[in-house]
């Protein structure tokens, strides 16, 4: 069962797996020291949750009574560029020449930093870039 609500900031979703044991099906029961792990498919948010709001939580409960419990951290979810586009605009076009690129994109969260790294062609240079 699960349980979703807006808050004022995200939207806020609740997993409940219910497991009951009986004597026709015993492999449902949740035996200790068993590890366990579940998959879920998630969409991530448009923007990173504040530290305090970003991780998971799980809860052991049996019969109204909390048994166990841990809390972990969630991953960082990063913003997306859209309309990215690189371009060679300048007027040396070829291989060996110093020329210029045009990155045009729409950054969906704020930032500072931007960090391009080249991987292919091997020999790329970016130090002379201004």
């Amino acid at each position: 069962l699960c349980n979703c609500s807006n808050t004022s900031k995200a939207q806020l979703c609740t997993l409940l797996l219910m497991v009951s044991e009986s004597n026709v099906w015993r492999a449902e029961v949740v035996a200790a020291e068993i590890p366990m792990s579940f998959k879920m498919s998630v969409i991530n948010p448009l923007l990173l949750p504040a530290v305090v709001e970003n991780f998971w939580r799980m809860e052991f409960w049996a019969n109204q009574v909390l048994y166990s419990g841990s809390v972990v951290p969630s991953w960082p979810v990063y913003g997306l560029f859209q309309n990215l586009s690189i371009a060679l605009v300048g007027t040396e076009q070829r291989a060996g020449a110093l020329s210029d690129l045009l990155f045009d994109f729409t950054p969906s969260v704020f930032g500072t930093t931007l960090d391009i790294r080249i991987h292919e062609p091997l020999g790329f240079d970016f130090q002379v870039a201004r």
